[in-house]
């Protein structure tokens, strides 16, 4: 019973509610293609300050460095088994070729500096 007594008055609200959206905006405003295009505007400018924000705001702010802006870059990753991988890596200028396990990394060999620019000529600096 006490629940018909709040659903009543609930079904008598929507039944004479004005569904129309004419009065919801002042006159001159019903055109729908102008809001549209306002809404997708500040989307836009919402998004973009969003990537401004995470790309160049927070690196600065939280000291963070982007992937391959720093003296470490990994050239080439070859995985050999279950956590394992035998990698190339760049370090303050040289390369190396290291093995990561589970259990650690290890140094395998330093490589020739010419012979790994010409092999991975886009990826290294």
């Amino acid at each position: 019973m006490a629940l018909t007594a709040h659903i009543l008055p609930l079904a008598l609200l929507l039944q004479t509610a004005d569904t129309s959206i004419a009065g919801a905006f002042p006159a001159g405003e019903s055109n729908y293609m102008g809001m549209l295009f306002r809404m997708l505007l500040s989307l836009a400018a919402i998004c973009v300050f969003i990537y401004f924000v995470g790309r160049y705001l927070m690196p600065r702010l939280f000291g963070m460095r982007t992937p391959g802006a720093g003296e470490l870059t990994m050239i080439d990753q070859v995985p050999i088994g279950a956590g394992r991988a035998v990698c190339i890596v760049r370090a303050v200028g040289k390369y190396y070729l290291i093995g990561v396990a589970e259990k650690g990394v290890d140094l395998i060999a330093e490589l020739d500096a010419d012979e790994v620019r010409s092999r991975y000529k886009g990826e290294t600096n």
